[in-house]
């Protein structure tokens, strides 16, 4: 699994719900048994939030990827990529050091 793949959460993922995840943590970690995710919520479900929760398109629907909810998962609780969101590297990179840098 590669940073910034898109999975479905299998098990109880991240806040509780399943649905759709990217995955943030970098592939060199990849001996971590656990993978650092953010949720993605439709556009109608969790309004955008500045840069924090970016906005984007994906199999033509509008969500929001939620970085101020990231959480762990399990890999087993991971499905294998149904997508990729590297051409977003940027807005997503800025959107994690917002949250945890300020900036």
């Amino acid at each position: 699994m590669k940073q910034f793949d898109v999975c479905w959460a299998t098990g109880p993922s991240v806040g509780g719900r399943r649905g759709l995840v990217v995955v943030l943590q970098h592939h060199d970690f990849e001996a971590i048994a656990g993978v650092v995710v953010a949720p993605m919520y439709l556009a109608s479900e969790l309004p955008a939030f500045e840069q924090l929760r970016p906005q984007l398109k994906f199999k033509r629907q509008a969500y929001i990827v939620a970085v101020d909810r990231l959480g762990s998962l399990p890999k087993r609780q991971i499905s294998p990529a149904v997508g990729n969101l590297e051409t977003l590297r940027y807005e997503l990179t800025k959107a994690i050091d917002l949250f945890f840098s300020g900036f």
